[in-house]
C-alpha cells in the first residue's frame, strides 16, 4: 500500500496513485536496463527448471523401493517440515496465554 503513497518515513504517507510505478517504468534507467530484464531472465531460467527438476526428482523416488523410498523422501522433506516446527515452539514461547509467555508478560 505504500508503493502508493509519497511516504518519506517521517511525515504521513500522501496518496499519489499510480505516480510512482510510471516514474519508474518511464524515469528509471537502471530499473529498465539492470532490474527487470534480470528479474525476466531469472523467472524464465528459474522458473521451469525448477519444475523440471523437481518432476525428475519425484519420478526417480518412485522408481526405488518402499523402504528407502520411505528414508529419502523424509531425508528430502524434513528441512521444510522441521522449520515448521521450530516456528510453532517460537511463537508459542513468545505468545504464551499465562505470564510464561515472553510478550505477555509485559
Amino acid at each position: 500500500m505504500l508503493s502508493f503513497t509519497n511516504f518519506n518515513a517521517v511525515q504521513f504517507p500522501k496518496f499519489i496513485g499510480l505516480k510512482n510505478y510510471i516514474n519508474l517504468i518511464t524515469q528509471d534507467d537502471v530499473f529498465m536496463q539492470y532490474v527487470l530484464p534480470n528479474t525476466v531472465k531469472f523467472a524464465l531460467i528459474v522458473g521451469p527448471l525448477g519444475y523440471i527438476l523437481s518432476f525428475l526428482l519425484a519420478w526417480m523416488l518412485a522408481q526405488i523401493p518402499k523402504k528407502p523410498r520411505t528414508i529419502l523422501a523424509l531425508i528430502i522433506y524434513s528441512p521444510s517440515m522441521t522449520m515448521g516446527v521450530a516456528m510453532q515452539v517460537i511463537w508459542t514461547t513468545i505468545f504464551s496465554g499465562d505470564k510464561t509467555g515472553y510478550l505477555n508478560s509485559f
